[in-house]
């Protein structure tokens, strides 16, 4: 007799949240467990990273990226403030010559198309800079996001770690229940 899973048990009307917003967190709406799809926003120091209009793999792309954050290498020039670090940062990624660049490139798939996301190491602090660059996008929920202002965040690694620890935990226990 084969098992037949009832995704109904595992729809959700409104987006959930593990975490913080105000710190480190994500939204999250499940809508499918095997494989785990949904839509996601990610949440840091009160703003948010990508689109919860795109149905992304949530095992995939989007824990992919965060963990890619925790992997996060020394920066190779002085830190400065934020918009002149992306700036930096941007410049370079626009730059074919710059094969370093890529190191602190980040991405969580098609969720943050309209992104560019950086994140470096200093001092065992992540910091990750990003900034939406595309202001003709069909989300509805990047209307309101600014295309001149660039966001910063910045937490202790350990602390990254423990945080992202509990937001894979929740995300992959979803698995488990089926």
């Amino acid at each position: 007799m084969a098992f037949v899973l009832n995704l109904n048990n595992y729809r959700h009307d409104s987006m959930k949240l593990v975490g913080n917003k105000n710190d480190f967190g994500v939204e999250y709406k499940v809508k499918s467990i095997n494989p785990l799809m949904g839509y996601a926003k990610v949440w840091f120091g009160g703003d948010y990273l990508g689109t919860s209009e795109d149905y992304i793999y949530l095992e995939g792309y989007l824990l992919s990226g965060l963990r890619d954050i925790s992997f996060s290498l020394e920066i190779d020039f002085p830190l400065s403030d934020k918009d002149e670090m992306f700036l930096k940062l941007y410049s370079r990624l626009q730059d074919s010559n710059d094969n370093n660049i890529h190191r602190y490139v980040r991405n969580f798939g098609t969720m943050t198309d309209d992104f560019a996301i950086f994140s470096f190491l200093h001092e065992s602090t992540i910091h990750i800079l990003w900034k939406l660059i595309n202001d003709d996008t069909p989300f509805s929920d990047l209307n309101n996001l600014s295309i001149d202002e660039v966001n910063y965040f910045s937490i202790d690694k350990r602390e990254y770690l423990n945080k992202l620890k509990v937001i894979e935990h929740k995300l992959l226990e979803l698995k488990g229940q089926q």
